[in-house]
């Protein structure tokens, strides 16, 4: 019995000395915001938005990228990172059933 103890110690000390901190792991926000209709202040939208992520303890996000919206990236990812929070962009094309 003594050594079944000891055995379910040193699996537990393990276990521990194993773990990873909770930074480590992917907490995004996955949302239909859409870069296209963002207008023309867009930064300032994408800084409002990673400061209500970051707030809610969000670490990364993902949003929809059209055709022709990709001059933005540069700006949204600058004020995403300003918040700590991560940017996945989700590209996909207008008419996407004919392009096949």
């Amino acid at each position: 019995m003594k050594k079944y103890f000891i055995v379910a110690f040193l699996v537990a000390l393990g276990m521990q000395l194993l773990a990873v901190t909770a930074d480590e792991f992917l907490i995004g926000a996955y949302s239909q915001y859409q870069i296209r209709y963002t207008g023309t202040d867009y930064a300032d939208k994408f800084d409002d938005l990673g400061g209500f992520l970051h707030s809610a303890g969000y670490n990364a996000t993902t949003y929809s990228l059209t055709n022709g919206q990709s001059y933005k990236l540069q700006n949204i990812f600058a004020q995403m990172d300003s918040n700590s929070v991560k940017s996945n962009p989700d590209r996909f094309r207008l008419g996407w059933l004919t392009n096949r």
